[in-house]
C-alpha cells in the first residue's frame, strides 16, 4: 500500500488513478490489487461497507484470472470487515475458508490466517484524513 507517507485520503485517490489505468490497459490483475488496496484504505478509515465491496469485486476477478493469493487475501480481508463489525463467527468461517487456499500455495501467513491475527504494518503510523 501506498500509505508509508500520505494520508488514506490522497492515497484512496492514487489508487482510483491507478485503477483507471488498469483497467484502460485490460490489466486484470493490477486492477484487482488495486480494488484490494481502495479496500484496505477504506477498512482502514472504518468504512466497513466500502471495503467489502471492494474486496468482493477484487474477489471475483482474482477468481476469474486464476490468481490464488489475492483470492486468499481477499477472503481474508472480508474476514476483517467482519471481524471489525464484531461478526465474529462470520470471520473466523471466512479465515477458515482462507487457510487452506493459502496452505496450497505455500504462503508463510498460514498460522496468522489459522488465529485470525494480521502480520504487522510498517506503515501503521500514516495518518487517516
Amino acid at each position: 500500500m501506498a500509505l508509508g507517507h500520505t494520508s488514506y485520503a490522497e492515497a484512496g485517490q492514487l489508487y482510483q488513478q491507478a485503477l483507471s489505468i488498469y483497467r484502460q490497459i485490460g490489466d486484470a490483475l493490477g486492477e484487482a490489487n488495486c480494488l484490494q488496496s481502495l479496500g484496505e484504505v477504506a477498512l482502514r478509515r472504518s468504512r466497513c461497507a466500502q471495503a467489502l465491496q471492494f474486496y468482493q469485486e477484487a474477489l471475483a476477478i482474482h477468481r476469474q484470472i486464476g490468481a490464488r493469493l489475492g483470492e486468499a487475501n481477499c477472503v481474508q480481508r472480508i474476514g476483517d470487515v467482519a471481524r471489525t463489525e464484531a461478526r465474529y463467527a462470520e470471520a473466523g468461517a471466512l479465515y477458515k475458508q482462507a487457510l487452506p487456499i493459502f496452505r496450497q500455495i505455500g504462503d508463510w501467513r498460514v498460522k496468522l490466517v489459522a488465529t485470525g491475527q494480521r502480520p504487522s504494518w510498517p506503515n501503521s503510523n500514516a495518518t487517516s484524513t
